[in-house]
Order: structure tokens, then sequence, then C-alpha cells
């Protein structure tokens, strides 16, 4: 009962008031069902002249007719009840349009939302969860709560109808009204254990469904490794083993629901057989006293059949729902704060004071105590050995990761005062691994921003930043320019030209502050020295953050740090570290020749 309720709400939530439109229409539905229904018995009646006999429904149904005017024929009888049927057949179809438009508005609103809450939940969290986790509940589990709210709402209309046609069981004969109560108390215990097991099994499913996107997406991210190393084997008898036990669990949920469909039909036979053996048997001898309730009998023991149904199709998808809310609560609890004032223009400079980051409080830290000053429009150098933290300083500056003692400050102002989305939107950022998306160059270059300016002031900032990221002459040179499609992570393009493509996208967007975290890693000599030239002429108009091992990049930096460890051991002008012989800066520009 707590799953049900559980669920209701959402249902309640998320599909507004298209519910309350779709139990108008099934109460209505079975009503115009019990009048054909009803008009059958006088058909019969008349049909087989029986005199002296006419149940009451029937003189019920001709006072009807006689008072507007209708003279109470077979034909005229018939005719009425194929306009009924007609009529419930527009509300079954109204009915299921309205389900279908649920199921399709509810699925795009929790898809819309659920990657809402992602790009707003804090770095730190994302990080930690798998992404097999996320990408199966954006997959499969969204999916899964649709159908488990489309089972939800043929349950309820299961039950309006099971109710509408239990009060007409009952008016046409109360005992049998009675004897369907019970009937369907005992048919929903019997069937609870299969419940159990079918619930058992979806949360069994849910969690598999989770391992294996997990595993797929790991097998894709790294296909180039295990083909060169030929180490797919022991990948794919992972991921089969996986998949045989997901297929094993849904034979098994398949055939406790096949059981559940084949049992009814023949169940409802049987009481039906039951009841006219105790009609013709009884005091009752009128047609419609025989056939209608029988009618209705039919009707109940159908619609206990459907609860049933509906019932452990629900309950074959809770898995799914746990799954989906689970991390949907939980993108809830790690979102951002982003009730802080919009960031304004750097005026003076970003400075980090005694800052301290660990991932977890027993952990390491990966900055220690870190003090830098970023003048604006000054060209800031990071360096050291791998693992020092140069990286996690510069997410620090892009407020996506927090410090666990210190400040960060922009203009004297510190982050917590902003909305860390205002300061993202001033800062352009080439990462180590170039960020490429499986569309076009032009596509990669703006982010699909043709909507948000004129197609022609957007072409010429787009040249523009392809030409000064040295890309815009091998992409004139591909078959569509750039209309071209570059793949899956870029992979038509070389390391060198991804790389230039990451840059013309932070150039195109024109912020205020520029990261290069290895940006120029890829280049060639040639490349790397044309693009300097760039990032030259950007100095004293941005600024400028560049992290490299290639020492030489950082030569014309107006300030260079040099971290261990996630400390700061050296820092000056080029000229000044040079001029420490014994420094770890001096020692490495000699051992790469780029004094």
């Amino acid at each position: 009962m707590t799953l049900l309720l559980t669920h209701g709400r959402l249902f309640l939530w998320l599909a507004g008031w298209r519910l309350y439109a779709l139990v108008v229409l099934t109460l209505i539905m079975g009503l115009v069902d019990i009048i054909g229904l009803s008009m059958i018995v006088p058909i019969l009646e008349i049909g087989i002249n029986a005199e002296g006999g006419k149940s009451s429904i029937s003189h019920a149904v001709s006072s009807v007719l006689l008072a507007v005017g209708l003279t109470p024929t077979l034909k005229l009888l018939l005719a009425l009840v194929v306009l009924i049927f007609l009529l419930k057949a527009v509300i079954v179809f109204a009915a299921d349009q309205t389900i279908a438009r649920i199921q399709t508005t509810v699925q795009e609103a929790l898809r819309m939302q659920l990657t809402e809450r992602v790009f707003a939940a804090n770095l730190p969290y994302l990080l930690r969860t798998r992404v097999g986790e996320t990408a199966n509940v954006f997959v499969t589990e969204i999916q899964q709560t649709v159908g488990n709210l489309k089972a939800l709402s043929m349950l309820a209309c299961a039950v309006i109808l099971f109710l509408v046609y239990f009060s007409a069981s009952l008016s046409a004969n109360w005992l049998m009204g009675l004897a369907m109560i019970g009937l369907a108390v005992v048919l929903l215990w019997a069937f609870r254990g299969i419940n159990r097991m079918t619930r058992k099994l979806s949360f069994k499913i849910a969690g598999n469904n989770e391992r294996i996107q997990n595993q797929i997406l790991q097998g894709l991210n790294n296909v180039k490794y295990l083909k060169a190393t030929e180490s797919k084997a022991p990948v794919i008898r992972h991921l089969r083993t996986s998949l045989n036990q997901r297929r094993k669990d849904l034979i098994s949920i398949h055939v406790l629901r096949a059981f559940v469909a084949a049992s009814i039909e023949p169940i409802a036979v049987c009481v039906a057989a039951i009841f006219i053996l105790l009609s013709i048997t009884g005091q009752e001898r009128t047609l419609g006293a025989a056939v209608l309730p029988l009618l209705f009998l039919y009707r109940t023991v159908s619609k206990v059949g459907e609860i049933q149904k509906s019932w452990q199709s629900f309950l074959r998808t809770a898995g799914s729902v746990a799954s989906f809310t689970k991390t949907w609560d939980a993108l809830a609890d790690q979102a951002e704060s982003t009730s802080g004032l919009p960031c304004p223009e750097l005026r003076k400079s970003i400075q980090l004071r005694d800052v301290t980051f660990a991932w977890g409080t027993s952990d390491k830290p990966l900055l220690d105590r870190v003090s830098i000053d970023i003048p604006r429009n000054s060209v800031v150098g990071l360096t050291g050995p791998t693992g020092a933290g140069k990286t996690t300083l510069v997410d620090l500056v892009c407020a996506v990761l927090p410090s666990r003692t210190g400040s960060v400050t922009w203009d004297n102002s510190n982050y917590c005062e902003f909305d860390p989305r205002s300061i993202r939107s001033r800062i352009g950022y080439v990462t180590q691994d170039p960020v490429i998306f499986n569309d076009t160059i032009a596509n990669n270059i703006t982010l699909w921003e043709s909507c948000d300016l004129p197609i022609g002031e957007r072409d010429s900032r787009m040249r523009s930043a392809a030409a000064a990221a040295q890309c815009l002459e091998f992409i004139e040179s591909t078959e569509h320019q750039f209309d071209t499609e570059i793949g899956e992570r870029g992979f038509r393009l070389s390391g060198g030209q991804r790389q230039r493509i990451a840059i013309a996208r932070e150039l195109y967007r024109q912020p205020e502050i520029l990261i290069f975290d290895e940006g120029t890693s890829s280049l060639d000599v040639n490349t790397e020295a044309a693009l300097q030239e760039t990032l030259d002429a950007l100095g004293g108009i941005s600024t400028l953050i560049i992290i490299a091992h290639r020492l030489s990049t950082l030569k014309h930096c107006n300030r260079i740090y040099v971290l261990e460890q996630g400390r700061i051991i050296e820092s000056g002008s080029w000229d000044e570290l040079m001029a420490v012989k014994a420094g770890w800066f001096a020692k490495m520009t000699q051992l790469q020749g780029s004094a």
C-alpha cells in the first residue's frame, strides 16, 4: 500500500488534469456500457416474444422510450444499442488517447527535468556517480517509470469499472453482488504470492539494467584499446553473464504474467456457469432476470482480472521507479546553490588565499594552502609534475569545485556571494581531452547557437574563431567544410585538429577568462607557434590561464606558478624562475631544451 501511495502521488504530480479527465471518461464508459447491456434484455425478450414474462428492465426501457415519443420496436432497440456501443468506442478511444498523452508528456517532462537536475548537481557528486547508473536511468528506467504510470492508470480504470459493474450487479441481484466482492477478495489474496515474486524480480532486473548499461558504456569508451590489444573476450564474457541473468529474470516475470492472464477467463466462465445453474434452479424465471445479471457478472469478473494484471504490471516496473526516484532525489539533494548575485565583469583580479581541497575529509589534499593572484588581462602559467594539483586549481577558479578551507575571490568578493553559473559564463576552458560532439564542425564551434544569433553574424564569428585557432585551412579542405560531420568524439579528425576545434569554440564564445589545460599539447611545432601568436594577441585583452608541461609554452606569461604535491614551490616570471638555477623550473627547462 505504501508503494501504491508513493507512486500515486508521483502520478498525480506528473499527469495533472489529464488524470481527472481519465477518471471521468472511465466513469462515463462504464455507465454507457451498462446502458448498452441493459438494452440487450428487451431486444431478446421482444425477439422471442416473451409475453407475460417481461422483466423490469424491459418495462423501464419501454417507459423511457414512450416518454420521449418513441415506440419500442426491435429495429429501434437494435439501432439504439449500435449507437450506444459506438459512443462507448469513442469514449474508449478518448481514454486510450488520454493515457497515451499522459505517457508522452510525462516521458518528455521527466527526461528534460532529469537533464536539468544533472547539470544543476555539484561536480563532486557527478564524478562519484557511475555513468552507467545515470545512463540507465535516462535510457531504460524513465521509460519503465512511464510504463509504471500507465499500469497505474490502467489499474485506476479497472477499479473504477469494477465498482460500476459491481454496483450494477448488486442492483440486479444483491446476492450475486456480494458474491462478486467475495470472489474479488479471494482472487487477489490467491495471487499475492505471484505479486511478491513479481516485485522482487522487478527490483532485481532494475539493478541488472544498471550494471549492463555501465558495462556497455565502459566497453564502448575503451573500444580502441580492447581491439588493439585483443582484450575484448573477458569484457564480453562479463557482459554476457549479466545479460543471461537479465534474460532469465525477464522470462520468470513473463511466466508469472502469462499465468495470471490465462487463469482469468476460465475463472470467469466457471463463475458464470455456477450462476446460470443457480438461476435455472431458482425462483427467477424471466429472461432479463437471468441474462442481465449474467452480463454484469462477466464484466465484473473480467475487471477483477484486469485489476490483477494491472497490479502485476505495476509491480513489474516498481524496481525501475525506485531506481529512477533514487537518482531523481539524489540529484535534487546535490543541487548547487544558485541563489547568489550575478557576477560582474572582472576589474581587478581573481585571488586564491590559503586554499585547500580534498575529495573527502580523510583523503590527502590535492591542494594544500595554495595562494595565487590572477590579475585582469594577465597571462598566468601553471606547471609542475603530473598530479601536482594544476587542474584542480583551475576547477576552483571555474567554480565547479568548492574549497575546503581558504577563499577564492573575484575582485575581493568571495565566490560564494555569486551565482556560480554567472562566474562560469565568463570563462572559456580548453580541457586536456578536447570536448567534441558527434555533430558538424559548425555546431561543435557554436554549440548550436544558430537560433540565438543572425546567421551572418554567427558565420562571421565562427570563421574568425577558426582562423585564430589555426583550423580554418583544414576545415575548408573538407568536402562539406563547416557542415562536415566529425563522428563520435571526433574520430574523423586527428588529435591536433580536435584540439584546434575545441580552441575555436572558446574563441568563438569570446570569454573574459580563457583557460588552456594542456590546450596545445597535441599540436605540431608550427601550428603551436602560429597559435601562440593568437594567444599573445589576446594578452592584455583577456585573462589567460595556461597549464603546460611543455615549458616553452609559458615563455610569455606574466607570472608562472610551479606546483608539486598540491603546494606552490616556485613562482615568478620566466626570467625570475630561470635565474634560480637549482630550482625545479630551471632544471626542467634545461632538460626540455627550452632555455
